[in-house]
Order: C-alpha cells, then structure tokens, then sequence
C-alpha cells in the first residue's frame, strides 16, 4: 500500500459473519423462536417434539462458532461433527407428504 503523506491509513476491518448477525444474543433468540415454530407446525412439528430442552442453546453455539463467534459449541458444549452426528442418527425417521401448494409434489424423508 502506498503511504500518502501526512495521511494515516485507516484500517478497516471487515466483521464476521456473526457479528453481522448481531453476536450470541441475537443468535439464541433466532434460534429459540425458530424452535418454537417448530414445535407448533402440524407438518414439522412431530419431527422435533422430543428434543431436548437445550437443543436450541446448543444450535445457537454452534451456527455462532461456524459463524466466527466464540467457539462454546466446540468447547462448553463439547460438541463436534462426530457428536452432533451421534445424537441425531437413528432417533426418527418419518416420511412427509409435502403440500404440493407448499413446496410442489413430492415427498420428503427426514431421517434423524
């Protein structure tokens, strides 16, 4: 960079992702809401219905780590792909009808 004189340059940093997002509050409250959603779709909702009361603290920290917040999934939760991985694998399987007039005609499986 060349040096203007009697300038001084200003660095400007360029935020992460989850600075843009507003940091870990704004995140947990995304997440709490979107669960509560969830949790009350006739369609989805039966999907999530067991989950454990955490599991949107535990999404929130680990969108906010894989976002460039501060790595609680990884270390307070002591979550990683391998766990994450272990406790949805097996817990339900159901397969969806999905309304044509929602997302066109055809079926999903969620597999969890």
């Amino acid at each position: 960079m060349a040096k203007l004189a009697g300038v001084n340059p200003i660095i400007i940093s360029t935020p992460t992702l989850y600075e843009w997002a507003g940091g870990e509050e704004a995140i947990q409250k995304l997440f709490r809401i979107f669960y509560d959603k969830v949790l009350k779709d006739e369609l989805i909702g039966p999907v999530f219905r067991n989950m454990s009361p955490d599991h949107p603290r535990h999404v929130g920290h680990f969108v906010a780590e894989v976002f460039g917040g501060p790595k609680k999934y990884t270390g307070e939760d002591g979550g990683s792909h391998a766990v994450m991985i272990g406790h949805h694998i097996g817990k339900m399987r159901i397969e969806l009808p999905v309304a044509p007039k929602r997302f066109g005609s055809v079926a999903v499986a969620f597999v969890l």
